[in-house]
Parts: C-alpha cells; structure tokens; sequence
C-alpha cells in the first residue's frame, strides 16, 4: 500500500483538554490549497487493500480450521471481516470519482484536505471518534478556514477511509511482523513481534461507531452555510424537513462554484436580499423583485351557475391575499434560491448564467407556450420532410396533399413523443418543498382538509366524522 504522510499514532495519543481544538486551529494555518482534480485517488487503492484484507482471512481461516493459535488481532478480523466489506464497499459508494475530483487538494500532501484532516482526527482521538469531538474539531479549523459543503458530506466517507487504511497497515504488519520492526507486541504470548493487536480492535470498534452515528445532524451542526441560513428573516427554512434544506445548500453550492465565491458568502447574501427586501416592503418602498404576483386566488372567471358578488370584493380580497403571500415568500431566503429571486441573487454575485441554464429558465416561464411551440415546429418538420419525400419520388401536388393529410396524426404522435422524452431531461422533476412538523402541526399552519365521500345514511355521517377526526 502506499504510504503518504500521516500523523504519528502515538504521539497524538495523548492531548491536553483543548488540544483538539488546537491541532485544528494550526491545521488550518498551515494548510495551503493546491489545483482541484490534482489529488491522489485513495478509493482506488481500496483494490489493494482488499486483497491484503483476503489474504489475511484465508490465511487465519485456514488456521482456525486446523484448530491452530490464531492471534487476537485476527481473531478480531476474522469476527468482523463482513463488516470491513460493508465498510469498503460504502465508501466506494459514498466518493465516487466525479464527486472526489472536486474536493479541495492539499498542495503539499497531494491529497483531498478533508481526508487528511479526517486522517488527523482519528489520530488524535486514538480511534475513538466521537460526534462532540468532530463538532469541536470542525468548528475549530472552521474559525481560520471554512470547509465546503462536499468536503462536510465527505467528512464520514473519509474518517471510514482513515480507519481503513490504518486498519490495512496493522494487517500487513500481522502478515509480515518484520515490517512493523522487531520487539514483542503487548498482548500476550503468540501474538507476531511488532503488532499491537489492540489497533485492530480499535479500527473495527471506530468503524462500528462510525457506522450508527446520524451524520446528517453533524454535518448541520457544523456547516457553516447552514448556520447562515438559518438566519432566514422568514424564519421558514430552520422548519423545514432535511431534504429541502439540503436543496437548497446544494443551490449555494452550484452558484458559488460557478461564479467563485465561497460558499458562506452566497448564503448571506441570499439572506441579505431576503431581509433587504422584506424591510422595504415594511417601510412601504418599492421591493427589489417588484413582479406581480402569481396566485391561484385571483380568480380568472367564475364558474356556471354561481354568482358573482357584487362591487367585485371578493376578487379584490383575493388581490390582496395574493399580494401578502407573495411578500411573504420574497421575505423568504429561498426566493433567492429557487424562485424568481435567483436572478437577484446572481446579479448581486455578479455571475452570468450560461446561455443553457437562461433557456431553461426561459422554457420554465412560458412552459405552455414552449410545450405547444416544440409540438408544432416538430410538427411541421416531419410533414416537410414526407412532403420533400413525396415530391422526390414524382409525386403530383394532389399526391403531396393526400400524404400531408394522412401523415398529420402519425407526425403529431411522433412530436408528442420527442417533447415527452426531452422535457423530463431539460426540466428534471424535484420533490415538492417540504416542512418538517416532528412535534405537530402548529396552530398557524393549520387547515381544512377536504374528504371526499359517500353519504348514505346518517351513520354514515357519523362514521366519517370521527374517521376524519382520527387522521
């Protein structure tokens, strides 16, 4: 396996009661950033590590199975040698190569940042990682230099990495004691001279506790984009559930890699137009996104049979409700992120979208009349192409007329086809936004919800309130 250079295990074994927070801190000055795609692949070399690791247990199977002495570091790998491929085939999963390209790349080490600092944390916590000292850790480095969003996704993956690795070098070291150098292990008799057996132990132990920790609460705890937006004016975005917060970290994380801003800047300024443009609206000044608003409450017409309230009130009403949400929602952080607000939001950034990302947005504002537009383009283009078909071949102007005629459903089915299959790829669908309501429902956000039902007796009235009632 190759080695890069690792912090000393026994040295860090031991650290004064802030000195976490310490090795954080003079990490995070001495650490200096090289070209993203730069760094070595450690997944790569997991192949390696896998065929030490099988080695090793047919090797130690094989003596167990002679009823010989197998050492307690291998007796430790043999019991939990599953757990070790659930664990490699995790961390494949969890850093894809796409995904490990863009982390940031030491320029001295030649490796992803958050791997070495994950490498340094497991060091220093002796292989005990806990989440308190991670949180510590990564607030600490984090008051110097601030971790991307994917380097904090990365963070697990690349502590499993560590131990892994650490893992692989006590292995080979049972494998072949002359490596580790001479002297006896403690451990007692039979165990190979120069191998801590304990360290097994404790690689397989930390990566159990990797295992069940939430991970999605470290990450918030200590995301530095997260605590900004939770600044939000609206005070929306802290209720809402994990997967549309995550929707919209991940936004700031595209705009602030496009337009090279760091991360933490994006979401404030995010949340800046939200509360600029929530005081104006207070102080009765023009917004900074001064559109009408869109709403299903204005309505267009009434319907047959119902009467219209005279003096025209309700539609007024309505206006003004409509207006009030769409306050509301500018005041809101993710209006910048997106809505329509984007477009502010990037002007403040001074970033230019491609011209493929305006045309979807373009596509997304007038979806009625791009939809019907492709229809009828795609259309007249396979009747062009039957009527250039038919005149090619001899046909008459009658000929032509009588294969437009009958080629108009065909041409009209083949259109729908092609809009359908390109749409979904020019607009993927996204999971509606979404509150988290844990502890229920608070009173503002109550509603009525509408049943549909059969009513055919009295009891069945009955029924059907307290089944409503009981949902």
């Amino acid at each position: 396996m190759t080695q890069e250079p690792e912090p000393d295990f026994e040295t860090q074994a031991a650290l004064p009661p802030n000195g976490l927070e310490d090795l954080a801190r003079h990490l995070a000055w001495a650490h200096i950033l090289g070209r993203e795609g730069e760094a070595e692949n450690l997944v790569h070399q997991l192949e390696n590590l896998e065929a030490l690791l099988l080695r090793a247990q047919h090797r130690y199977s094989s003596l167990a199975d002679q009823k010989m002495e197998v050492p307690s570091g291998a007796e430790w790998l043999l019991d939990n040698f599953y757990l070790v491929q659930q664990v490699i085939h995790q961390v494949r999963q969890d850093l894809p190569d796409g995904f490990y390209r863009q982390l940031p790349v030491l320029a001295k080490a030649g490796l992803p940042r958050i791997y070495v600092l994950a490498s340094e944390l497991a060091s220093a916590s002796e292989l005990h990682v806990d989440p308190d000292a991670v949180r510590r850790f990564a607030r600490a480095y984090q008051m110097t230099v601030p971790l991307t969003i994917g380097e904090l996704w990365a963070l697990p993956a690349m502590l499993r990495l560590a131990v892994l690795r650490r893992l692989g070098q006590a292995v080979e070291g049972l494998l072949d004691p002359t490596r580790a150098g001479a002297g006896q292990a403690e451990g007692g008799e039979g165990e190979p001279a120069g191998v801590e057996p304990p360290l097994i132990a404790a690689c397989i132990l930390d990566l159990r506790a990797i295992d069940i920790e939430d991970w999605k609460t470290v990450f918030e705890d200590v995301s530095r984009v997260e605590q900004v937006l939770r600044q939000d004016p609206a005070e929306v975005y802290p209720r809402m559930d994990f997967e549309t917060r995550d929707r919209y970290r991940k936004v700031i994380e595209r705009l602030a890699k496009a337009s090279g801003v760091l991360e933490e800047i994006v979401a404030q300024q995010a949340v800046d137009l939200a509360a600029g443009d929530r005081q104006r609206r207070a102080e009765g000044l023009r917004p900074i996104t001064p559109e009408r608003p869109r709403s299903h409450l204005r309505p267009v017409s009434w319907p047959l049979g119902w009467r219209k309230p005279s003096g025209g009130r309700a539609p007024q009403a309505a206006e003004a409700e409509a207006a009030t949400l769409f306050a509301e929602r500018t005041g809101h952080v993710g209006f910048y992120l997106l809505d329509r607000g984007i477009q502010a939001l990037e002007a403040a950034l001074r970033y230019a979208p491609p011209a493929a990302t305006r045309l979807r947005r373009w596509l997304g504002a007038h979806a009625l009349w791009g939809y019907l537009g492709s229809l009828f383009a795609l259309t007249l283009l396979g009747l062009a192409g039957l009527a250039i078909l038919t005149l090619a071949l001899g046909g008459t102007t009658l000929q032509v007329v009588v294969v437009l005629l009958v080629g108009l459903v065909p041409a009209i089915t083949v259109a729908v086809g092609l809009v359908h299959a390109v749409v979904p790829r020019l607009v993927p669908p996204h999971r509606l936004l979404k509150m988290e309501f844990q502890d229920g429902i608070p009173s503002e956000c109550t509603t009525l919800v509408a049943i549909p039902a059969l009513l055919t007796s009295a009891r069945g009235c009955g029924w059907a309130g307290s089944a409503s009632a009981g949902s």
